[in-house]
């Protein structure tokens, strides 16, 4: 059953797809609705941009590899850490927003 967008994959929650990282290949690119702020319940499509497009209306958000990074570099200034769904949502939004990762003194 082909439709106008074969291939690109139903959207995930960044909450669900924080929770599955290690699921999800490297190569795979998150795009998010255009327009809204994203969050922890935005929909997020995983795309691998060598094999399809990214679905109309959204733009670039980053790399599973790039998400992975950040959540290693969080644990990591953190003495080892682990972070919650919450604060690794947080985390993410942060690279997304600052192109840096999340000082420790940032957190509410």
């Amino acid at each position: 059953m082909a439709n106008a967008q074969s291939g690109v994959s139903e959207p995930v929650t960044l909450e669900q797809l924080v929770r599955e990282l290690g699921e999800f290949g490297d190569e795979l690119v998150l795009f998010a609705p255009a327009g809204s702020p994203v969050t922890s319940q935005t929909p997020i499509y995983l795309i691998d941009e060598e094999a399809e497009e990214p679905p109309a209306g959204t733009d670039y958000l980053l790399e599973v590899s790039t998400m992975k990074n950040v959540l290693k570099v969080w644990s990591a200034w953190r003495n080892g850490a682990e972070p919650t769904t919450e604060q690794a949502c947080e985390a993410v939004l942060w690279y997304a927003d600052h192109d840096a990762y999340q000082p420790v003194d940032s957190q509410g």
